[in-house]
C-alpha cells in the first residue's frame, strides 16, 4: 500500500482533509478520486484533478482513505461509497472521516461497535439516528477505533496531525506537538528560525 486517497464528492468541504493530505503526501502520495472519475470543482471554485473513479480503484494500493465532510447527500443516495470504503478497510486502509463524513462511514457499516465523533448538530438527531444505531458517540474533538479515525470539522488540524502521526510523519512527539502548534497559529516566527538554524524538524521560514 502507498498511496492515499482522497475522496471528493459534489457538495464536500474538501479544505477540511487538505491538511492530512499535505501532511500525509511525502510518506503516501496522494490521488483525487471522485465518485464518476470527474475533476473535481471545489466549494471555493479551485478545479481538483481527479485520478479515477471511486468504484475503479484497488483497495490494495491504498495505506490512507480521507473522507471530507459538508452534504453528502448524493452519495446517500446512491450508496455508491459504501462497496469501497468496504474493501478499502477490509484490505488495510486507515480511514480518516471528519465533520459529516463519518455518515458515509456509517452507510458503509464500518462503524458498528466502534467509538466515533462527527460535525452535525441536534437539529439532525431525528434524520441521523438510524445511521449511527449500534456506534458509540464521543464528543471529542478526534476520535480513534481501530483504523478508523473521526473528528468534528473544528479539529481538522488534530485531525491531520492524529493521521500524520500514524503514518510516522514525525521524528517524536515533540516534533508532532510542535506541528499541532504550528498550524493552530501558535508558534512565533523566531521559534521558527531557531528551529530552522538549530536543524530541527521545522517550517521553513522566511529570513
Amino acid at each position: 500500500m502507498s498511496a492515499t486517497l482522497l475522496l471528493l464528492y459534489p457538495g464536500c468541504v474538501s479544505y477540511e482533509v487538505l491538511l492530512a493530505a499535505e501532511l500525509l503526501h511525502p510518506i503516501h502520495q496522494v490521488e483525487v478520486v471522485t465518485p464518476d472519475g470527474q475533476d473535481h470543482i471545489a466549494t471555493g471554485g479551485v478545479r481538483m484533478r481527479a485520478t479515477r473513479a471511486l468504484g475503479e480503484v484497488d483497495p490494495t494500493a491504498y495505506a490512507f482513505v480521507l473522507v471530507p465532510g459538508g452534504d453528502p447527500g448524493d452519495l446517500l443516495e446512491n450508496d455508491a461509497a459504501s462497496a469501497p470504503l468496504r474493501r478499502l478497510h477490509d484490505d488495510g486502509a486507515t480511514l480518516g472521516a471528519i465533520c459529516a463524513g463519518p455518515l458515509l462511514l456509517a452507510l458503509a457499516g464500518l462503524l458498528k461497535g466502534r467509538r466515533f465523533t462527527h460535525g452535525y448538530g441536534e437539529a439532525h438527531r431525528e434524520f441521523l439516528e438510524p445511521f449511527w444505531r449500534g456506534a458509540v458517540f464521543v464528543p471529542d474533538l478526534v476520535v480513534g477505533d481501530g483504523r478508523i479515525v473521526t473528528a468534528q470539522p473544528q479539529a481538522h488540524v488534530d485531525f491531520g496531525i492524529e493521521l500524520a502521526s500514524r503514518a510516522g510523519a514525525f521524528r517524536d512527539d515533540e516534533e508532532r506537538e510542535y506541528r499541532r502548534r504550528f498550524y493552530k497559529g501558535a508558534v512565533s516566527h523566531d521559534e521558527r528560525v531557531a528551529r530552522w538554524r538549530a536543524g530541527t524538524p521545522a517550517v521553513r521560514p522566511v529570513t
